[in-house]
C-alpha cells in the first residue's frame, strides 16, 4: 500500500502502483467513485470557461479565431458529461475496478490540458497574451481540479502538466519576455500544487488507512464472537440493533426472546441463557447472552 514514506512523485509520475496490500483494491474503487462522481461538475466548469474566455475574446478583445478552440473544449466536455450519464445510471457501488477507467481519464487530463492552454495559439493580437496566458489559462482550472478530486493527484497533475506543456510550446514560437515570465509563474504555481497535492492527498490516505484498520477489527472481533458461541449484540440508546452476531439474530429473530434492562436467566426451547446488559456512558448498550445449559 502507498504510504508516506513512499515518494508521491514516484507515484504520480509512476505507474500507479499501489503495492500487493489489498486494501490497494478498495483504495482505487475510492478513486474511481470520486472521479466519476465528478465529471459532471467537471464537464460544467470546462464550458463555462471556455464559452466566457470565448466571448471575452471574441466581443471584448475583437479575437475571432477563439471560435476554432471552443469546439474542442466542448468535446471534451461532452465526453466527461457521458461517462457522468453512463456511470449514473450504475446501480450500486462496484466491488473492484481494473483502474483502465483512471488511466484513460488520466491522458485525458493530459489533453484537456493542452487544449484549455492553447488558447494563445488562436489568438492574433500578442498585446493581448500576457494577460490572457496568465490569467484565464492553467491556475483557475488547476485549482478547480484539485478541490474536485483531491483523492487523484495523478488527474489534476496531468492536467497541470498539460497546460505548462502548450503554454511553454507557445513560448518556443513566440519568444517574448512577457510570456516567459508568466510561463516561469505557472510552473511556480504547478510546485505549490504537488505540494498541496502531497498534503491533501496524503491526509486522504491516513483517513482510508484508519478507516480500513477499523474494518479489519471490527470483522476480526465479529469472527472471534461467532465461534464463541455467545449471543453479542451492540444497541443505541433506544435499544435499537447496531452490531449483532448471528447467534444473536437467532435468539431475537427466531426464538422471540425480548432485550431489556437488566442482567438475568433467559429460557428459551431447551436452553437456558444467562444475559449480561451493560450500558455505557455513550448511551449505547453492550448485550452478551451466555448458553448455561450444560453448567
Amino acid at each position: 500500500m502507498f504510504t508516506a514514506d513512499r515518494n508521491f512523485l514516484q507515484y504520480v509520475l509512476g505507474t500507479p502502483d499501489l503495492g500487493p496490500d489489498p486494501r490497494a483494491g478498495s483504495f482505487l474503487v475510492g478513486q474511481h467513485l470520486e472521479f466519476t462522481r465528478s465529471t459532471h461538475h467537471l464537464a460544467t466548469i470546462i464550458i463555462v470557461n471556455a464559452l466566457a474566455f470565448s466571448a471575452f475574446a471574441a466581443f471584448g478583445l475583437g479575437e475571432t479565431n477563439v471560435v476554432f478552440w471552443l469546439p474542442l473544449n466542448l468535446l471534451v466536455a461532452a465526453v466527461l458529461m457521458r461517462d457522468w450519464m453512463r456511470w449514473s445510471k450504475m446501480k450500486g457501488k462496484p466491488a473492484s475496478v481494473s483502474g483502465s477507467y483512471l488511466r484513460k481519464n488520466e491522458t485525458i487530463a493530459l489533453v484537456v490540458g493542452a487544449i484549455w492552454a492553447s488558447a494563445p495559439f488562436f489568438l492574433t493580437d500578442e498585446r493581448h497574451l500576457p494577460l490572457l496566458v496568465g490569467a484565464t489559462i492553467s491556475i483557475p482550472m488547476a485549482g478547480g481540479l484539485l478541490s474536485l478530486i483531491p483523492k487523484n493527484p495523478r488527474v489534476v497533475l496531468r492536467y497541470a502538466a498539460g497546460t505548462w506543456i502548450a503554454s511553454a510550446a507557445y513560448c518556443v514560437v513566440h519568444p517574448t519576455v512577457a510570456n516567459f515570465v508568466m510561463l516561469f509563474m505557472n510552473a511556480v504555481y504547478a510546485y505549490s500544487l504537488i505540494v498541496g497535492l502531497r498534503s491533501t492527498f496524503l491526509v486522504h490516505l491516513a483517513e482510508f488507512q484508519e478507516r480500513t484498520k477499523a474494518e479489519e477489527a471490527h470483522d476480526l472481533l465479529m469472527s472471534a464472537l461467532e465461534s464463541s458461541g455467545q449471543a453479542f449484540a451492540i444497541l443505541d440508546e433506544h435499544n435499537n440493533t447496531k452490531v449483532e452476531n448471528s447467534e444473536h439474530r437467532y435468539l431475537v429473530s427466531k426464538l422471540g426472546v425480548t432485550i431489556e434492562e437488566g442482567n438475568r436467566t433467559v429460557r428459551t426451547p431447551g436452553a437456558l441463557w444467562m444475559r449480561s446488559f451493560n450500558r455505557l456512558p455513550t448511551g449505547d448498550a453492550v448485550v452478551i447472552h451466555t448458553n448455561i445449559t450444560a453448567i
